[in-house]
């Protein structure tokens, strides 16, 4: 009986992450992603970059159009072997810090 129970608990976790990937892919569709170069973002935006990574390397930059019209540019941080993915308003504001993840096995599974 208790192995059904961790049985049952573990698959409804693995549902919960499951649907939770599901929907952030939803929420990615609908909305174009261009790759950009850090010159060719605004300059406050660049700012806050550069402030996010302290000394950190800056990688994958792109801009994405929303489908409101607002331009949001996202970006991965990396720094002593984490990354991280931020997203920045075209004024600089930081809309949202990603969890920090290992990079090393993020490449090994590519």
């Amino acid at each position: 009986m208790h192995k059904l129970a961790i049985l049952f608990l573990a698959g409804t976790l693995g549902a919960g992450v499951g649907a939770q990937a599901l929907a952030h892919e939803e929420n990615e569709s609908g909305h174009e992603h261009q790759s950009v170069k850090m010159e060719e973002l605004p300059p406050a935006v660049q700012t806050t970059f550069k402030k996010e990574a302290k000394g950190g390397q800056i990688e994958e930059l792109r801009k994405e159009a929303r489908k409101n019209g607002d331009v949001v540019y996202e970006g991965e941080i990396v720094k002593n072997g984490k990354g991280r993915e931020l997203e920045v308003s075209s004024t600089g504001q930081v809309l949202e810090r990603g969890k920090a993840h290992d990079e090393r096995s993020e490449h090994e599974k590519k």
